[in-house]
């Protein structure tokens, strides 16, 4: 257990290279209701369902006919239990679309011996998307950050009930903290006497 640190899927059992372990398979989107999702942590794009076997998709790979799989709310989709080390080096797994399936096939890409666990590259599209909602959280903090300094500045105004000067002639509202201190010297005269 590593603290911190989310799920991750684990072999059973030893695995010779080019096992097929599992599918990475859920809910189906096109390019547009894939635009629309809030969270597309889980999401990948398949290609197009016309494209030959293994090799993404097809001409249309990115246009309107292209397929995205999203098992993120597919907790029953083991696959997705799969983590990305960023270390090329314990990368075992191999994630090949087939977009004529609606899934992609997970397959080892070297022996696996049991209990150890399973890496595979998530790729540039998944770690830029990451590096875009870390930049809208920062820009989140420094939305929130500049809300409370106009809160701040609100109450401060407030606090000190800045109002507009009197009028020529007219003499200032006297303050309760006024009205003591005049209090303070009246006395302080009283005792000089």
């Amino acid at each position: 257990w590593i603290p911190g640190a989310g799920n991750g899927l684990f072999a059973a059992s030893d695995l010779a290279a080019g096992t097929q372990v599992c599918r990475y398979a859920g809910n189906l989107h096109s390019a547009r209701s894939a635009a629309a999702l809030r969270d597309r942590s889980y999401l990948m794009r398949l290609g197009s369902p016309d494209g030959e076997e293994g090799d993404g998709g097809g001409v249309d790979e990115i246009g309107e006919r292209c397929l995205y799989v999203d098992p993120g709310p597919c907790l029953d989709v083991v696959a997705r239990y799969i983590n990305d080390s960023l270390n090329t080096a314990s990368y075992n797994v191999a994630y090949m679309p087939r977009p004529g399936e609606g899934a992609a096939l997970i397959v080892t890409t070297r022996r696996v011996c049991t209990g150890e666990e399973l890496f595979g590259a998530y790729g540039p599209w998944f770690w830029a998307q990451e590096e875009q909602a870390k930049a809208a959280t920062v820009l989140s903090n420094e939305e929130l950050a500049a809300r409370l300094r106009t809160v701040e500045l609100e109450h401060l105004v407030e606090e000190l009930q800045l109002e507009a000067p009197p009028a020529e002639g007219e003499a200032p509202e006297a303050t309760a903290e006024q009205e003591s201190d005049d209090e303070d010297l009246e006395a302080f005269e009283m005792l000089g006497s």
